[in-house]
């Protein structure tokens, strides 16, 4: 899109245009990163640039930069035009929204915020909240885009960039295309700098997880799935554990307030497909529950292992495959096995052992609770089809560490790594079919 530097300065909050005689100058780029210029572009001179090498302006400059947006004292060349701002980050994302024509404006947007960034190793609550609040929506008609940290989609389009990597011209080029596809709205988890990137926005709905609501007492939480009460009815949905349940009265409740019809969601909630990572269940017919999770470390994994203890009834066991990463150090390897500890059986196998032995890293994992409790089988299918293999009734078995993570890093090679397939191939071994998902 092409835009006069007079028009294009008017879609910018209280910017000021210093030159004379260049408002008809076409701009029809914009850009934060002064090797990217080129004639007819708008260069941002960001706070951190500009701290780093105030110089860039120049080569902005003899690269053809239509104009410079800066906030007030910034050193220019001489006669070329500047958008004179505030703040230069707020102005970069309306600049971007303005070049894609502000096709944000015009989208039903709807945010999930966490109170705080997530604590490092610990589970995403408003990712999960914000992907099934966008399942929930589509499921009312609404074409929706899902923009968060296990990644952005789009009808068929699907990025596996978090949103809070992406800058305002990337997050606005998504919105702008999305809606040229027929979209017309957008689910943001708002994460890092996504709320810069947003600026000047308006939003149709929020879901600020500010606290944790309990669950109430006459929740029913099993390996097959969940009944949720509410205080005038009550879900019922194909997902397992607390985690989820939290997350789906989120969801829920920010799609009724939405305006989205109570009973569509309910008849979408019978097949409702879990967040990917978050105790995602394998079903083939099975008396037992397998679940896939992303759970990586030593926090993550505790979570999930609580969450799924709960789903372990009667005389039933919590089985365990998983693996000490070598990205880890040997002490967090240490509290993996402690934490790891928590389930009845543990399969230790392969998780990304690089250029490091299977053996080595595991023998550090297992070296933290009795050799017994421990199951070594470095084959990472052969771990899970051993798990499947002894799981009886009641049983509940976590297959932990990749989930939508499909690729194992061994030595100097990324090699597929399907846990889900695997899963259900252990299945069919004992005999089972696909069962479906719906309760």
């Amino acid at each position: 899109m092409q835009l006069p530097l007079s028009s294009f300065a008017r879609k910018l909050s209280n910017a000021r245009l210093a030159a004379r005689g260049v408002g008809e100058r076409l701009v029809h780029g914009v850009t934060h990163d002064a090797r990217s210029v080129e004639p007819g572009f708008v260069f941002c001179l960001l706070p951190e640039s500009r701290g780093a090498n105030p110089y860039q302006v120049f080569a902005a400059a003899e690269r053809g930069a239509a104009a410079i947006i800066c906030e007030p004292d910034t050193m220019l060349p001489p006669n070329l035009p500047r958008l004179e701002v505030a703040d230069a980050h707020a102005a970069y994302a309306e600049a971007a929204s303005a070049l894609f024509g502000n096709a944000a404006q015009r989208l039903e947007l709807f945010i999930v915020e966490a109170p705080d960034k997530a604590a490092p190793g610990t589970r995403r609550h408003s990712s999960n909240v914000a992907t099934l609040l966008a399942r929930l929506l589509r499921a009312t008609g609404r074409d929706v885009a899902l923009l968060g940290e296990l990644g952005c989609e789009a009808g068929d389009r699907r990025l596996p960039r978090p949103v809070s990597k992406m800058d305002a011209l990337e997050l606005h080029s998504f919105l702008a295309q999305h809606e040229r596809a027929g979209g017309n709205s957008a689910v943001i988890e708002l994460t890092g700098n996504t709320g810069t990137n947003l600026a000047g926005t308006e939003f149709a709905g929020a879901v600020a997880l500010t606290e944790s609501r309990p669950l109430a007492p006459d929740t029913v939480l099993t390996w097959r799935g969940l009944r949720l009460p509410l205080s005038d009815g009550f879900l019922l949905a194909p997902l397992a554990g607390r985690g989820n349940a939290l997350a789906l009265r989120e969801a829920f409740e920010a799609a009724l307030a939405a305006g989205a019809a109570r009973k569509p969601l309910l008849a979408s909630l019978k097949t409702l497909r879990t967040t990917s990572g978050f105790l995602e269940p394998v079903h083939a017919g099975q008396p037992f529950g397998v679940f896939l999770d992303a759970a990586h470390t030593p926090a993550e994994l505790a979570t999930v292992l609580a969450e799924a203890r709960e789903l372990v009834r009667g005389p039933g066991r919590l089985l365990l495959v998983t693996g000490a990463p070598a990205e880890f150090d040997a002490a967090t390897r240490i509290e993996l096995g402690r934490v790891a500890s928590a389930a009845d059986r543990i399969f230790v196998t392969a998780d990304n052992p690089r250029h490091e032995s299977v053996m080595a890293l595991s023998a550090q994992m297992m070296s933290s609770a009795p050799a017994a409790r421990f199951i070594f089988e470095p084959n990472r299918e052969r771990a899970v089809h051993a798990a499947i293999r002894i799981a009886g009734p009641d049983d509940v078995a976590v297959i932990a560490g990749k989930a939508h993570r499909r690729v194992q890093e061994v030595g100097g090679a990324v090699l597929p790594c399907d846990d889900h397939a695997t899963a259900i191939s252990a299945l069919a071994a004992r005999g089972y079919g696909d069962g479906g998902t719906e309760l």
